[in-house]
């Protein structure tokens, strides 16, 4: 394999691991955005 094509390789895989790693970490964001949420919304309530 001529290291253009490696190098190619390489970061397709470095790629797929974030992607990975970015959609393990999507519903821990997104609980902390809807606690968010509902933390303005009461205070919207309150007023």
């Amino acid at each position: 394999m001529e290291r253009a094509e490696l190098e190619v390789k390489l970061l397709g895989e470095k790629m797929d691991h974030l992607l990975v790693h970015q959609n393990n970490r999507l519903p821990e964001i997104e609980e902390v955005q809807i606690d968010y949420l509902e933390d303005l919304m009461r205070e919207v309530k309150k007023k």
